[in-house]
């Protein structure tokens, strides 16, 4: 098996020949999204299972990062006093999410330093929390199932390009 390694940088282009193809799909995702959304408004059940779906979210999110933390984990130990530094790394993800959301909210821009200023956030208390909270990554990471990375099944952009990666996408968003 070979690793995920190529990212385009932003914007990317497609074959015209696909154009209709994605446009279709992307009606069809939005119709399922807008429908989505209405039943959500109406529903009693809106916040309980929107905080379930971020808490699942979380956890998957952290265990890509190499967080040893799961779903039952993070239900069981809501009520504890002291919390594991992974525990808490969900717990800042899902804080992180709701800052971020909250911001956007009210205008402030999708910009590299909302991201890192999100990030800073993410790591406050937890695993690596002295190991560039706030910054871009320095070193090569990867997801695999080992630490080898000849074993990775996703290899991100190389650490000296994530800011100019992220300096892409930023553009795009302005």
């Amino acid at each position: 098996m070979s690793a995920i390694q190529e990212i385009k940088k932003l914007p990317i282009s497609i074959k015209q020949t696909d154009d209709y193809e994605l446009l279709m799909k992307l009606a069809d995702i939005s119709g399922k999204t807008g429908r989505l959304d209405e039943k959500f408004k109406r529903s009693i059940l809106k916040s309980d299972f929107i905080n379930t779906l971020a808490l699942k979210e979380s956890v998957q999110s952290t265990r890509i990062e190499g967080a040893q933390v799961m779903f039952i984990d993070m239900v069981e130990q809501t009520h504890k006093t002291n919390p594991k530094s992974e525990h808490i790394e969900v717990t800042n993800y899902q804080h992180a999410l709701m800052s971020g959301h909250e911001r956007i909210q009210i205008g402030y821009p999708i910009t590299t330093r909302l991201i890192l200023d999100l990030h800073r956030f993410l790591m406050e208390g937890a695993r690596g929390t002295n190991a560039a909270r706030g910054e871009f990554r320095k070193i090569q990471n990867f997801i695999g199932p080992t630490n080898k990375i000849e074993d990775a099944v996703y290899i991100p952009v190389p650490a000296n390009e994530v800011e100019s990666y992220m300096e892409n996408w930023g553009n795009l968003c302005e």
